[in-house]
Parts: structure tokens; sequence; C-alpha cells
């Protein structure tokens, strides 16, 4: 799984040490960290061979605020989101498909890396997608 990528964004910096230090040692996969959705959507070259944890709640963009802007840009990825409260989307959000699990922190990190491992594996059955800017 070394040619995959695991993207973690949450504005907690320890959350996200955390996550990335776990994924990288027992899944021994790349990580990419973003503390906020800004800086996350920043990056240019976002890679659809990859899965995406991402916290619900966060300063600027929200969780659903992001995978809304991913879709924009045609880039689907397999998604973990985390949220410190038990209803992390409210009634007036949709589910997106590509959405394995709401994990509610703290998180169970077996779990969570069991659902890393399954999203790994589905983006590797996803066609490959746009992954540059927005069609015009």
């Amino acid at each position: 799984m070394m040619d995959q990528i695991v993207y973690v964004v949450d504005d907690d910096a320890i959350v996200c040490e955390s996550i990335t230090m776990l994924v990288e040692k027992i899944l021994e996969v790349t990580t990419e960290s973003y503390e906020s959705g800004d800086a996350f959507l920043a990056n240019e070259s976002i890679r659809t061979d990859a899965c995406l944890v991402l916290d619900q709640r966060m300063p600027g963009l929200n969780g659903t605020e992001v995978l809304q802007h991913l879709k924009i840009r045609e880039i689907e990825l397999p998604t973990i989101m985390m949220s410190g409260y038990s209803n992390p989307m409210s009634d007036t959000d949709k589910s997106p498909s590509n959405l394995l699990a709401f994990l509610e922190k703290p998180c169970d990190i077996h779990e969570m890396l069991e659902l890393i491992r399954k999203g790994l594996t589905m983006s590797r059955q996803l066609p490959k997608q746009f992954t540059g800017d927005p069609p015009s």
C-alpha cells in the first residue's frame, strides 16, 4: 500500500499527529495532514488513490463543506468523518456516497485503522478522476 496516501484533516494538531503516526507505523502508508479544510483544498494535486480522515467541525470550512468542494472538483475519496459531538452532521446535511463512517472522538483506533484499510481498497477500485481545477 506504499503507493497510496491517507489525508488527515483536523484542526487539533494532536489528533493529526496521532493518526499520522499510527497509519504510517501500522499500515505503512504515507500520510499528509492539514490543520483546516481550506489548507487541504489548497493542495492542487489531491490524489484519488487515497483515503480521507476528516474532522466535521473545524474553523472555516467544516467537513461537509470540504466534501462539497471536492465534489465540485470531481474528486471522490473514501472518507471517514470524525466529530467530538454525538451527532456529527446536522439533519440538513446529506450523507455523501463516499462516506465510510462517522466516528465520535475519541475514536477507537482499531476501528479507524480498519476503515482506512477499507477506504484504501475502495480507492484502488474507483475510476481515476479529474484532480485539477474545476471544469470551466
